[in-house]
């Protein structure tokens, strides 16, 4: 997305796309999954598993969180190279960019359902705390709040960490990065899950903001790399996404809740982050055509992330599911995601971000000072 502080970059919207194409159809597979074989609200009481690396990445979709929270940390830190940040223009900006949507979509919620709020709920949900407890729950009108409070968490603290990077660098982050793994095992000892606390927060997800700012400085001092041979660098970058995911989803995916999760932020951070890498350096590759595509994705991508759940929900309400008995069950999630919820999520996407995001992007003002 263009702005007003740094030079765009259109693969970086492309990344974009990439992360929420993955994880719209990551809760495309398994809500959809549910729905054909079990009756009643959605419980996630069970995995599954696969040989296939290419489902593995659907399956373990959820990861593309992490790329996003390694893409926002780039992002800023790329783009404004030098240049020091005026803090209270950097979080006006971020007000204008994340909340007329999220605020739409808080209320819109409160209206479905009324019987669901609370003041203390709706303080929280609004302040930044989407993702503590006690924040409203309004179903999928809330569903990925909780990602958009871990997001403000960090822009707050984005301007400070971006001197800190730039004053330790690497050591900076390496330790910061062995505090919170000593912390979360720490907090193991007293009954908390070492997965929740490296996936739902910002004791897990820092690191994940940090490796994306340390990489964005080194490469707005360097540049990005032209990488030869691009197609092939390509192949490799997806190849290693398929290994990264079956590798994930073979030591038992989400419901795995070892030791190694206290080190597991930091780990796929720095994959994501490797992955950025490659994809920027050799995006040359991708065919004009499906570059544009993922550009235009990118640009929504903030609409696509709020509302896809919504729109999921709803297919299965209406009993929109293309589901013939030869497709099978994943085959049929995939097929729903693919050629009824994509293209009604795009073009809801489409309107939101023109009639509510786009007209507040115009009242942005930079915030890079020499």
């Amino acid at each position: 997305m263009e702005s007003r502080n740094f030079r765009y970059v259109p693969e970086i919207d492309q990344l974009r796309g990439l992360a929420a194409l993955l994880i719209l159809f990551y809760h495309g597979l398994h809500l959809f999954r549910h729905s054909l074989t079990r009756e009643g609200p959605f419980v996630l009481d069970g995995w599954m598993a696969t040989s296939n690396p290419l489902l593995a990445v659907i399956v373990e979709g959820y990861g593309a969180v992490a790329l996003f929270m390694v893409l926002s940390g780039f992002i800023f830190a790329y783009g404004l190279g030098q240049a020091n940040v005026d803090y209270w223009q950097f979080v006006r900006n971020r007000f204008l960019r994340t909340y007329p949507l999220f605020v739409f979509m808080l209320f819109l919620g409160i209206a479905t359902h009324a019987g669901n709020f609370n003041l203390q709920g709706f303080f929280l949900t609004l302040f930044f705390m989407a993702n503590s407890p006690g924040a409203l729950e309004l179903g999928p009108f809330t569903a990925m709040f909780w990602a958009v409070a871990v997001e403000w968490q960090f822009y707050l603290l984005f301007p400070f960490l971006l001197v800190f990077v730039r004053q330790g660098g690497l050591r900076f982050v390496g330790g910061l990065v062995v505090l919170f793994v000593a912390l979360r095992l720490l907090a193991s000892l007293y009954d908390a899950s070492l997965r929740d606390l490296a996936y739902w927060t910002i004791v897990g997800r820092l690191e994940q903001f940090l490796i994306g700012v340390w990489l964005g400085v080194r490469l707005s001092q360097r540049g990005i790399p032209v990488l030869p041979r691009p197609c092939w660098v390509l192949l490799a970058a997806a190849g290693g996404v398929m290994v990264y995911s079956l590798l994930l989803n073979r030591a038992g995916g989400w419901f795995e809740d070892g030791l190694w999760r206290a080190f597991w932020p930091a780990v796929e951070g720095s994959a994501w982050a490797g992955f950025m890498v490659l994809f920027l350096g050799s995006a040359r590759a991708l065919p004009r055509w499906l570059g544009a595509v993922l550009v235009r994705v990118g640009v929504l991508s903030y609409s696509v992330y709020l509302l896809h759940v919504l729109i999921i929900d709803s297919v299965i309400r209406l009993g929109w599911l293309v589901a013939p008995a030869w497709l099978g069950v994943t085959g049929a999630a995939l097929v729903t995601t693919l050629v009824v919820v994509l293209p009604v999520v795009l073009a809801i996407s489409y309107l939101s971000f023109n009639a509510i995001e786009k007209p507040f992007l115009g009242l942005r003002h930079r915030y890079a000072r020499e």
